[in-house]
């Protein structure tokens, strides 16, 4: 028992998932990662998906990279990844309405919540670029009046 346990933890990152998600999450062979985008989802599910959606999200996100749905080497970041999740979730939604139509719904204000975190992190990021080149003429300005 405590070797599947460690499987799991491993076949999803770390994340804690109930005992469904966990045995599907075991049972999908995963598509090649190499850019660590199963890592970045568990993170995104733990941070800004609320707690009682996140194993179905993981479940789903095990189907769709086994399934070749969404192929994790061709995915570009978090953010495309995050598209095709959306994408699909949209196809299931249609067929199943209620039960996807929550889904959704989580996985929405989870993505916007990112988006909403990633642009304050650019703005900061400017902000830093605006006032390292005013430093800069600033001490250029400085050097020209032999004042340094």
């Amino acid at each position: 028992m405590a070797e599947r346990a460690k499987r799991a933890a491993a076949s999803t990152g770390g994340h804690r998932l109930g005992t469904r998600a966990r045995a599907l999450a075991t049972s999908y062979a995963p598509s090649p990662d190499p850019r660590g985008l199963q890592s970045k989802f568990s993170s995104f599910l733990k941070v800004y998906v609320p707690a009682g959606s996140q194993g179905t999200l993981w479940s789903l996100f095990a189907r769709y990279t086994a399934g070749g749905r969404i192929d994790l080497a061709r995915t570009k970041d978090l953010s495309d990844l995050l598209h095709k999740m959306q994408q699909n979730l949209t196809a299931h939604q249609t067929t199943q309405d209620a039960r996807y139509a929550k889904l959704m719904q989580a996985h929405r204000a989870g993505v916007q919540a990112w988006e909403k975190q990633q642009a304050a992190e650019q703005a900061k990021l400017f902000a830093r670029a605006d006032e390292l080149k005013l430093s800069e003429k600033a001490r250029e300005k400085r050097h020209e009046l032999g004042l340094v």
